[in-house]
C-alpha cells in the first residue's frame, strides 16, 4: 500500500525475492550464495509473526498497532537451510479443519483425519467454526501457491482431529481420540 509501513514491507520483500532469483552459479569454492526461502504468497507480507518489518499487526481494528522490525520467529533462515516441515506429521487437535481448504488440502492426510466427537473418520468442523482451520493454516499452509499466506512448517503433513466443539464433556472425545 502507499503508507510508509507498506512501502517498507514491499522493499523488504523485494530484497528477499531478489535474493531468491540470484543464480546459484555465484559460488566461490565450497561457499554457495545464500538463497532466501521467503514465500511469494500474496498475504505473506501480513504474517508479521514470520517476517516482521514493522507492519500493522491488527488491520481494521480500533487503533493501528505496529510490529517491531525483527521481532518474529526468525524462520526464514531455517527455510533457507531446507527446514520446511517435510517429513513431519502434525496432528491439529482442535475444532476441525476444512479438509478441502485450497491452501491446506495438499498437506492434509485424509486417511488419518478423525472426528473424536463422533468417533469416526472425518475431522471437519461442525458448523462454521474456523478456529481449527486457522490453526492448521498457521502450521502448514502451502507456500508459493498464489493463495493466502504460508505456514511455519509449510511442508508438514497435517492430521485434522476434531476434538473440540459442540459437546458437554471432553471425556468421550478424549477416549475416542486416544483410541484412534
Amino acid at each position: 500500500n502507499s503508507t510508509p509501513e507498506g512501502q517498507q514491507l514491499i522493499d523488504a520483500l523485494e530484497t528477499i525475492w531478489a535474493a531468491q532469483a540470484t543464480d546459484t552459479a555465484n559460488q566461490t569454492g565450497s561457499h554457495q550464495t545464500t538463497m532466501s526461502a521467503a514465500p511469494t504468497d500474496p498475504h505473506f507480507g501480513l504474517q508479521w509473526h514470520l517476517f516482521n518489518v514493522g507492519q500493522v499487526v491488527n488491520p481494521g481494528q480500533f487503533q493501528d498497532l505496529f510490529g517491531v522490525p525483527g521481532q518474529d520467529i526468525n524462520v526464514i533462515p531455517a527455510w533457507d537451510q531446507g527446514y520446511t516441515g517435510a517429513g513431519v506429521v502434525v496432528a491439529v487437535v482442535d475444532t476441525g479443519v476444512e479438509l478441502d481448504h485450497p491452501d491446506l488440502a495438499e498437506n492434509i492426510a485424509l486417511q488419518w483425519a478423525y472426528d473424536a466427537l463422533r468417533n469416526r473418520p472425518g475431522g471437519e468442523p461442525l458448523g462454521d467454526d474456523p478456529h481449527g482451520t486457522a490453526v492448521a493454516g498457521l502450521i502448514g499452509a502451502v507456500d508459493n501457491n498464489g493463495l493466502g499466506g504460508a505456514g511455519v512448517a509449510h511442508g508438514a503433513t497435517l492430521v485434522p482431529i476434531r476434538f473440540l466443539g459442540q459437546q458437554t464433556s471432553l471425556t468421550s472425545p478424549f477416549i475416542n481420540a486416544v483410541g484412534a
